[in-house]
């Protein structure tokens, strides 16, 4: 062979994917939100950076009733980083990480405390037994497994001049939490109706923000009130741009605080505490427009309806402060 018909032989061969080139062992993925299933394919790599903000001016009474601060008002924001990872044609791994700035006024007793800080993290692996449809219908079921670590700060300030010296948030509720839940998905042509259902159970732990007044002992336990909620998932599309809304509810037991009793349960003899159960409600409207199928840009709404006695402010995870919270989402893929 002679070496000019060695170099066209070469150059005719096909190129091979650069780095930047779409990756081929990737699962077909829908350009639109209605069609795609609850799990992100095998192969694909999600990168979902936003921001959610509340400005309260409010909270609820013991019976749900909406109140009004006197004078103090509230900002409570939560920025943060999704990274989802579809592992095989079934399952995919989500890690959630969040960061708050907090802000804290009251024009009457001249108060003005703010700060940022790291929250709670969770890593979830959804696993979807089911999932089928021809072109133009859907039907997807997906189970979730999820573990909340304490990461946050829990130390509120020195006490020894009394409550009103703490200077620092509390962003964490101190405890590894655990959450099971299912969701499901069925879609027709441009609507797709669906539901959410799940628990949360929270361990017992040893945390700073609990001082018990008896004895003064400081690092007391606290054990979150184990929840249970549901959801419906209502869902438009319209062209490239998808209307979601979700009426949701949420119950949980009381929380219950005291000091560690000793032997292999420590959180034995913990007391709950007093009206500190109850149940919410919200309607969350999600604007999501995919921009491309790796590009999606959503932009929400929560309105809370009912919610509980602030007894753990600032402990939104518990018991959140009332009023209307805006969020924005910019989702990567590739």
């Amino acid at each position: 062979m002679t070496p000019l018909l060695s170099l066209a032989l070469f150059i005719s061969q096909p190129a091979e994917a650069g780095v930047l080139a779409d990756k081929t062992m990737k699962e077909p993925l829908a350009a639109r939100e209605v069609e795609r299933p609850l799990v992100l394919g095998k192969g694909w790599l999600e990168v979902g950076v936003g921001a959610d903000v509340k400005r309260a001016q409010g909270y609820w009474g013991p019976d749900g009733e909406a109140l009004d601060f006197d004078s103090a008002t509230f900002l409570y924001t939560r920025e943060r980083v999704q990274l989802r990872y579809g592992i095989t044609s079934r399952s995919d791994l989500v890690l959630f990480v969040p960061f708050h700035y907090l802000q804290l006024t009251n024009d009457t007793l001249g108060t003005d405390t703010s700060g940022f800080y790291l929250g709670d993290p969770r890593m979830a692996w959804r696993w979807q037994p089911l999932t089928s449809g021809a072109a133009g219908e859907l039907k997807s079921l997906a189970l979730i497994a999820e573990v909340k670590a304490p990461a946050g700060n829990e130390a509120p300030g020195s006490s020894i001049a009394g409550p009103s010296t703490f200077q620092e948030f509390v962003t964490t509720t101190g405890t590894y939490d655990a959450r099971l839940g299912v969701e499901t998905k069925v879609q027709r042509g441009n609507l797709a109706v669906g539901g959410q259902l799940g628990g949360v159970v929270s361990a017992s732990n040893i945390a700073q923000f609990v001082v018990e007044t008896d004895t003064n002992q400081f690092l007391g336990r606290i054990k979150p009130g184990s929840r249970v909620y549901a959801a419906v998932d209502l869902m438009a599309q319209l062209g490239p741009v998808a209307l979601l809304v979700q009426p949701g509810v949420e119950a949980h037991g009381a929380t219950r605080l005291g000091v560690s009793a000793p032997g292999l349960f420590p959180g034995k003899d913990l007391a709950p505490v007093e009206g500190s159960e109850g149940w919410s409600a919200d309607v969350d409207t999600n604007l999501i427009v995919n921009v491309s199928r790796g590009l999606d840009l959503t932009l929400g709404v929560n309105v809370p309806l009912r919610g509980e006695d602030l007894m753990f402010f600032p402990l939104e995870d518990i018991h959140p402060t009332r009023g209307i919270t805006s969020s924005a989402t910019l989702e990567l893929r590739y």
